[in-house]
């Protein structure tokens, strides 16, 4: 097919000659990045026509991208109420090179970021009530007139309804916020806003001996959107419902004047974007171990509420010490859409309105602004700990669409196995279909010995070390079995499981499994903490049936040191407290509750005999009552 024929003929069918092959695919492109016209209709079926393509894996994945960069501004809707400002413009169809590691708003229109960049939140304006409206003890200067962009620019457009003033002051320490919060000190900035130390007042009047928070104050690009409070808050309050060790706690969001913020704790420790700088070599794995795995905790539990993080990068990870990790920004960096939650109210928003990522970390889906997936959360995940590990991003900064152009791939790391490295490439695939599908699974993988693998190892040490003890038992005796106090029985079982356990790795793998005191501390410290959050709010996956429970935790802390009986308590801790529970649920009459929680207590401790017979009434109750 000649070349100027396609070029005059309809654009789907241009389209469907460079699929099947017909015809080169710059002649095309040409063509869209000039196209001004494109009918709704034929973007659709254009895009359509393409995925079916990429589904069967009939064209190059580079290609689908360029020619979906193209397509996908003309289908996705259009914002009924833009921004005040317009973002400058960008070139149609061109992947920009934004700044890497910082957060960036995207224009509703635009196809991939760079097209604003959120400016440094400690030197704009920001915007306050009008003149005699002022909070007591913010340092304001308000002007009297109409707002304005810049010396001489005016907003003569704006009703006085609607308008705006400019503060000439940023904020600074001694700033009173909504009556309550004292700003301290800055404690860091970024894309979306800046952070501040703060004294809470109502904290200070209860005598309370931690009276401080962090606020985060979002920037102007995300007032701007008409909805973004809105959206925000009950984001926020998603994020308040994230109790979990490693995710940090949100207390509120809330506005003073046009200032939107949000409080939550106040950590002491180091950004892990700082952390890693002061590594550039890179950590050994036993060293970023922990972190790692604090960070897919963290996603992991998210992801089971339905919360996709959308902006995880060192950025938003906290150390408090050397290695417990916080989660920050859940819920902000990108307020993603649930189905039911917010349909009864009638509100749909799409957190890509906002466009909130750093391109960096984010995976080509992301910069294309599909819908959120926890598969985005996996490459941003993937990217991290590589850096953790060499102290460098996998593709030197890069964004995704831009090394899988250059055809980049992820370098053998140091110190790590075949199947370690195969998980690191896994989850940084470019494409979503190749990725992998979860942090569990990610995190199985890359885990080593305290992945899959091993857990099926000691699953079987386990068998056998429960067999050589009943055999031991009924040729010596078995009467201690049944009167011993079981909490005694179940820590010596656990203790000596773990023994065996660890003598069995170094049979197999003639090396003697090296005693790591920081790495079980940590272990220890998450364990209590999910004994902490149960005990206040019973729960079931916290304790030992989520990816990440106090069992998993003692369990793993068991293997680095078999003596520790802070461990072995642990987990013996977790029995009771099932048992105490299902208890309470057959004694209120829920039978079928209390039978579900024995048989989770028994999966832990299958020889306990109150426990087996609470199950056996339990079981008995429900089937009377179905009766």
């Amino acid at each position: 097919m000649a070349h100027d024929t396609l070029t005059q003929r309809p654009l789907r069918e241009h389209l469907s000659a460079v699929l099947r092959g017909e015809a080169v695919a710059e002649a095309l492109l040409a063509r869209l990045d000039v196209e001004t016209s494109i009918a709704l209709d034929d973007a659709r079926a254009m895009l359509g026509e393409l995925e079916d393509h990429y589904a069967r894996n009939a064209i190059h994945f580079d290609l689908y991208l360029r020619i979906k960069d193209r397509l996908q501004p003309v289908v996705r809707p259009r914002t009924t109420r833009p921004p005040p400002h317009a973002a400058p413009a960008v070139t149609q169809g061109r992947i920009a090179d934004p700044p890497p590691d910082r957060t960036m708003l995207r224009a509703p229109t635009a196809p991939m970021p760079g097209a604003t960049v959120v400016r440094d939140p400690g030197t704009a304006t920001l915007e306050a009530r009008p003149q005699g409206a002022t909070a007591p003890g913010i340092p304001t200067r308000a002007s009297a007139g109409p707002r304005t962009d810049g010396p001489g620019v005016s907003r003569a457009d704006e009703s006085p309804e609607t308008r705006t003033w400019t503060l000439e002051a940023p904020l600074e320490p001694g700033t009173l916020i909504k009556d309550r919060f004292v700003l301290d000190k800055r404690l860091g900035e970024g894309g979306m806003g800046v952070v501040f130390k703060a004294r809470d007042l109502r904290k200070e009047e209860a005598r309370d001996r931690d009276p401080y928070v962090a606020i985060k104050f979002l920037s102007a690009e995300f007032r701007r959107h008409p909805e973004a409070f809105m959206a925000l808050q009950r984001e926020t309050r998603r994020a308040q419902a994230l109790a979990h060790p490693n995710v940090v706690t949100v207390h509120d969001f809330d506005r003073d004047g046009t200032l939107i913020y949000m409080t939550m704790e106040f950590l002491e420790g180091e950004p892990l974007d700082r952390y890693i700088q002061r590594h550039p070599q890179g950590l050994r794995f036993k060293q970023a171990w922990p972190i790692i795995e604090g960070c897919s905790r963290a996603l992991a539990y998210a992801h089971e509420e339905g919360v996709v993080h959308a902006d995880f990068k060192p950025g938003n990870v906290f150390l408090v010490g050397e290695r417990k990790v916080k989660v920050l920004d859940f819920g902000i960096a990108r307020a993603v859409t649930r189905h039911g939650d917010d349909a009864a109210a009638g509100t749909r928003f799409d957190a890509g309105s906002l466009g909130a990522l750093t391109p960096a970390y984010a995976s080509p889906e992301m910069l294309l602004n599909d819908k959120p997936d926890p598969r985005d959360d996996v490459y941003a995940l993937a990217c991290v700990a590589y850096e953790l590990l060499t102290g460098r991003h996998p593709f030197d900064g890069q964004t995704a669409v831009k090394a899988a152009h250059d055809g980049m791939t992820v370098k053998r790391t140091p110190g790590l196995g075949r199947r370690q490295h195969r998980a690191l490439a896994r989850g940084l695939a470019f494409k979503q279909a190749d990725r992998t599908p979860t942090v569990e699974r990610f995190l199985d993988d890359i885990a080593g010995p305290l992945g899959a693998r091993g857990r099926a190892l000691r699953q079987s040490l386990v068998s056998t070390v429960v067999t050589g003890v009943l055999v031991a038992a009924i040729a010596g005796g078995a009467w201690w079995l049944t009167r011993a106090d079981p909490d005694e029985q179940l820590k010596r079982q656990l203790m000596e499981q773990a023994r065996v356990a660890a003598e069995e790795t170094a049979r197999r793998t003639d090396e003697a499994t090296a005693l790591d005191p920081e790495l079980r501390d940590v272990l220890l410290e998450q364990g209590k903490d999910y004994l902490q959050i149960a005990k206040a709010r019973f729960d079931p996956g916290v304790l030992s049936e989520g990816v990440s429970s106090a069992y998993g935790a003692y369990t793993n802390a068991l293997k680095i040191d078999p003596q520790s009986t802070v461990a072995a308590d642990g987990i013996v801790e977790i029995v009771r407290l099932y048992e105490a529970e299902a208890q309470s649920a057959l004694d209120a009459g829920d039978a079928a509750r209390a039978a579900t929680l024995a048989g989770y207590a028994l999966k832990i401790h299958p020889n306990r005999e109150s426990l087996v017979d609470l199950k056996a009434q339990a079981e008995q109750a429900a089937g009377t009552a179905s009766q």
